[in-house]
């Protein structure tokens, strides 16, 4: 959702711009890296019981919630900079200002579910990191549903809001149910035989 809000600010603030797709898999793999390199330290550490284990995982979970609260204050400010240019369009583009308007509807509609989500998520992991009290069931919520649903979210608003995709899943659910019919049809008439 984060990348998904930069690119489309991007190509609203400057539509002709070309997003450097490398740039982008690039710093993918270096965040991916960076994180894998900090959970093998981290199993490392409690693996050889080491003393710095209880802080390098309190260091780990402060440097976590500072990501991830830029992340979520990144993923609001794109959102805010895509409403409001698309709000400034200029006669020029009117022709596309309907097909931008509903992509910037979407990428809006899966950033407050994203905020919805994450904001839960980073507010209990907040009380987790300073050793605040916090109720159990909030803490399962954040933790084991609310991350979970922000993706399974994203395939349904994407579903709802395209149509081709609507159209696409019609058709494979139609193939899928008609060969499973004849699936049935088949295996009945093997075991009749028998």
């Amino acid at each position: 959702t984060c990348l998904l809000s930069i690119t489309r600010t991007i190509s609203f603030i400057k539509p002709f711009y070309r997003v450097n797709q490398l740039g982008i898999a690039a710093a993918s793999a270096v965040h991916a890296t960076v994180i894998a390199a900090i959970e093998t330290l981290i199993i490392v550490l409690h693996w050889t019981q080491s003393p710095k284990f209880a802080r390098a995982m309190n260091s780990m979970n402060v440097v976590e919630l500072i990501v991830l609260s830029l992340v979520f204050l990144l993923v609001v400010c794109s959102n805010i900079f895509s409403v409001v240019r698309l709000k400034i369009v200029v006669k020029s583009q009117e022709s596309m200002a309907g097909i931008n308007q509903r992509a910037t509807i979407t990428v809006f509609i899966l950033s407050v579910l994203f905020c919805s989500f994450n904001v839960t998520f980073i507010a209990t992991y907040f009380c987790f990191v300073f050793n605040l009290p916090i109720n159990e069931t909030v803490y399962w919520i954040a933790f084991w549903l609310a991350l979970p649903l922000n993706s399974a979210c994203n395939p349904l608003v994407y579903i709802w809001r395209k149509e081709h995709m609507r159209t696409y899943l019609r058709r494979e659910w139609r193939r899928v149910t008609t060969r499973k019919t004849e699936t049935h049809r088949a295996l009945t008439r093997v075991l009749t035989v028998l």
